[in-house]
């Protein structure tokens, strides 16, 4: 709705344009109490805004870009019309300002506050206004800031207007001495009753003030402050800013910006003033001008105002403070709560007997139970992997629901390789909503909408340092935000059916071990050894020792009895011999018969290990009267538990490397299938679009992988052949130079990366070994420099014929060896720890070390992380 006009238009306009201030440029007086509002009001944009006849102009403005925008739509023409400040909370809502443009769109006003800017005759040339982009009010204090704040603006107007007036008359008073007289009496008189405090100021004392000034410093008349040192009216802090924007006025010839400062009255009161200084002429002396007012009054408003919004703000962040603290509390309370009772199950489950004793199938049904109720969910399931490491087998599955438990359910890695990759690297996976989750989300339309489960947290169970199965909590309902002390306590779960496989191990070798023992023992029984006898006495003097003895000792029975158990023990072992006596004097305090296993010394010096099993003889009283028992000789059983457990360190090594086999062959087919497929794909879907070079294209990336998958599976071959021996070095006459030189010719062009440089020394003949086997040797090993080396690198590949022996030295400049794998490095599927992403079996090398071996030669390495390797193969010249 666009406002009336006022009745006094007409004089309202010209009084405006006298003032002189339309279209001007930014003044800093202006600014700061634009700023100010802003800052008072709390708003985004604040204005100083003159109402032209078809416009209205922004002599200040804060947050808006804009100088100016059409009288039609202004708010401030509304707000002129009324004697006091003009309001409006929700623009939007307003029947006035409904349908504005400013209110529609760009700045999107909602709330506008404006205290009209009215001169001593009561005409309203604009306002000083408040602007927001949210509907809102201000509070009374606000309000008034705002209508004291416009009244300074007003002032700072006629002051401008004045000052204007001061500057106009100071340059026609150049004009002529005659002019000067009359402007200067003309500007004394201005001066004199001029609302604001002038002083005129030279070398630094004042040499005059007009009346206003006169009050404002606290005297009752001139004299008591001219001749006076200007600074003695200036606070000691404010003496700086007096003197370098003051004084320098007087010599640079152009007057200062408005600044603010402290003076101090006569009777020693200080006060705020705002000053500006300007050069002049006076009394044909170079002079200041000084036109100041005092501002102590608002000061004070701005500073009660200020500590009322930093209060305020103060309170709202302590209220926001409280209101989080508080959260954080309740939700430790709950945290600390949970992981109570997480961690009390956990005590439960590590207590109960079937854990403890070795019943696995008891133990997982407690546990899958115990995890069900503890964390509140539907599905806890134990999965363990089969020998090829191929599929995850559900070894118990309980559901809460029904209270029930199932298992024999199976998984692929090949149908669902995303989690089964997640499964290798993860502590766990919270998969907070299984259905999008990257890991899980394979398992979406078969598994987890048909049962209805939104959330999954899976932990990866360890045993020897390998992941042998999954547990799986499986929540039903609204997806679920996994704690963190849920997926500690998933990872407690797996580890707790770790220590139940482990107790149920060590259960079945403890068994069989029992077994044993008592197998041995009977077989003991049955051989020969030594019947002994002991009275009771320190230290045990034998009584008795049998005819075995002789053949176990090589002491008669004889030497040892009659000179005391101490000569029996003066053969047992030095580090055995006091566990032999705590086990005897353990077992006779309990009256229980004892056996020790220890080593003698023969009299021959031969280290033996005994077995040794006795009782204590005891009266009615149970009393102890003596030992009885038989020796016998278990030297060979003890090396057989060592051959054992070389044998079994053995079994290890080589599931080691079949599961290293299965990894990298699996790793280095599957992405060569994918490549052939996805050509295949291509050729058999778009063989109609594509052009022949297209097809030739692709053709070519199929024929490229077989061949890669080929030299692969040539390899495993070989290196099976080597293993078992199957492989032969078949000699033959071969131009070693030339060999070498087709070969370099031959990588050459596989490669446009690398530059191979190939070098000869001394005289080459006719050399005898097994062309094929050379190939792969100098083959792996040039393909390997080129590989691990930066592109654009250069490989060095020489050869030094000497008289019984052919030397092949390659050297690259590419990623090296880390001393630490070196040792391996001629193993099968052994790489280097520092490959990364790089392609490759593992076994390249070893090829080539079976390659050298059979020719008789020999092979070194060189190696230096992140600087280079280079191997040297020496072979003889005639095999």
């Amino acid at each position: 709705m666009k406002a009336p006009l006022p009745d006094n238009e007409a004089c309202r306009l010209d009084t405006l344009h006298q003032y002189e201030i339309l279209d001007t440029p930014a003044e800093a007086a202006f600014d700061d109490l634009t700023r100010l509002v802003a800052q008072i009001c709390g708003t985004p944009i604040a204005l100083v805004s003159l109402i032209d006849s078809k416009r209205q102009w922004f002599k200040s403005k804060v947050g808006l870009e804009a100088s100016q925008t059409p009288r039609d739509v202004a708010f401030c023409a509304h707000a002129i019309l009324q004697p006091d400040l003009f309001v409006v909370q929700d623009a939007a809502q307003d029947v006035r300002f409904t349908n504005n443009p400013l209110v529609t769109e760009n700045p999107n006003i909602r709330f506008y506050a404006g205290a009209p800017l009215t001169t001593t005759a009561g005409l309203a040339l604009g306002t000083l206004c408040a602007i927001d982009y949210v509907p809102r009010n201000l509070s009374c204090e606000q309000k008034e800031a705002l209508q004291i704040l416009a009244r300074q603006v007003m002032t700072q107007m006629e002051l401008r207007r004045n000052l204007a007036v001061l500057e106009r008359a100071i340059t026609q008073s150049k004009q002529s001495e005659e002019a000067l007289k009359e402007s200067e009496e003309r500007y004394r008189r201005l001066v004199e009753f001029s609302p604001e405090a002038i002083a005129v100021c030279s070398e630094g004392k004042l040499i005059y003030i007009n009346t206003t000034g006169v009050k404002l410093l606290g005297a009752t008349i001139a004299e008591e402050i001219i001749d006076k040192p200007v600074l003695n009216f200036v606070h000691p802090d404010s003496q700086e800013i007096i003197e370098t924007k003051v004084w320098s006025t007087q010599q640079e010839g152009q007057q200062t910006e408005l600044i603010e400062g402290k003076f101090v009255q006569l009777d020693s009161q200080v006060i705020d003033v705002e000053l500006k200084g300007i050069p002049i002429v006076y009394q044909s002396r170079s002079a200041i001008q000084i036109v100041f007012r005092d501002i102590t009054k608002r000061k004070q408003a701005e500073e009660v105002l200020l500590r009322v919004k930093v209060a305020e703000s103060a309170k709202q962040v302590l209220e926001r403070e409280i209101v989080e603290r508080k959260q954080v509390e309740e939700a430790l309370r709950v945290s600390q709560k949970r992981l109570q009772k997480q961690n009390q199950v956990l005590v439960e489950l590590a207590r109960r007997e079937t854990l403890n004793f070795g019943d696995f199938n008891a133990a997982l049904e407690e546990i899958t139970k115990a995890a069900a109720f503890t964390l509140d969910i539907e599905r806890v399931s134990v999965w363990l992997y089969n020998d090829d490491r191929s599929k995850i087998h559900c070894l118990n599955l309980y559901q809460q629901s029904i209270d029930s438990y199932t298992k024999g359910t199976e998984l692929s890695a090949v149908d669902y390789p995303a989690y089964f990759q997640a499964l290798q690297v993860e502590r766990t996976i919270a998969a907070h909503d299984a259905q999008i989750d990257s890991r899980t989300k394979e398992f979406s339309e078969f598994y987890l909408s048909t049962l209805g489960i939104t959330s999954m947290l899976d932990a990866p169970i360890w045993l020897g340092g390998q992941m042998v199965g999954v547990v799986c909590h499986e929540h039903i309902g609204a997806t679920r935000q996994w704690a963190l002390e849920e997926q500690n306590f998933a990872g407690s779960i797996a580890d707790l059916v770790s220590l139940a496989m482990e107790v149920c191990d060590r259960k079945r070798t403890e068994e069989a071990l029992r077994e044993s023992q008592r197998r041995l023992a009977t077989l003991i029984d049955s051989l020969p050894g030594i019947v002994f006898s002991c009275n009771k006495n320190s230290p045990w003097s034998m009584k008795y020792l049998s005819e075995g003895c002789l053949a176990l000792t090589g002491y008669t029975s004889e030497e040892l009895v009659g000179n005391g158990r101490s000569s029996y023990n003066t053969i047992i072992h030095a580090e055995d011999l006091a566990e032999v006596n705590r086990v005897i004097e353990r077992a006779i305090a309990k009256q229980q018969p004892y056996v020790v296993e220890y080593r003698i010394y023969t009299k021959s010096a031969q280290e033996k290990w005994l077995w040794e099993k006795g009782s204590g003889v005891f009266d009615s009283k149970g009393e102890v009267l003596g030992l009885e028992g038989f020796i016998t000789d278990i030297t060979k059983r003890k090396q057989a538990e060592e051959e054992i457990r070389s044998a079994l360190a053995k079994e290890q090594e080589l599931g080691e490397l079949k599961s290293r086999f299965v990894t990298i062959t699996s790793h280095e087919f599957r992405t060569p299938l994918s490549t052939i497929l996805s050509s295949a794909d291509i050729l058999q879907r778009y063989h109609h679009k594509l052009s022949e070079e297209k097809k030739l294209y692709h053709l070519g990336c199929i024929q490229a992988t077989v061949k890669n998958m080929t030299q692969l599976l040539n390899d495993v071959l070989l290196i099976g052949k080597a293993e078992a021996g199957k492989l032969e070095c078949k000699p033959t006459p071969l131009e070693l130079v030339q060999f070498c030189r087709n070969l370099v010719e031959e990588m050459q062009i596989t490669t446009n990366t690398h530059t191979i440089s190939f070098h000869q020394q001394g005289e080459c003949p006719t050399v005898g070994m097994d062309e094929k086997l050379l190939r792969h040797i100098l083959g792996n090993l040039l393909s390997n420099a080129i590989k691990y080396s930066p592109s654009g690198g250069i490989v060095n590949f020489d050869l030094i014929c000497e008289q019984q022996e052919a030397i092949f030295r390659v050297q690259d400049r590419g990623i090296g060896i880390p001393t630490a794998d070196q040792a391996n490095l001629f193993g099968s599927f052994h790489r280097a720890t520092n490959v990364g992403t790089i392609s490759g079996t593992g076994l390249g090398l070893a090829i080539v070390k079976k390659s050298v071996d059979l020719h008789g030669g020999n092979i070194a390495v060189n190696s230096e992380v992140g600087v280079g390797t280079t191997f040297i193969v020496t072979i003889p010249s005639n095999n």
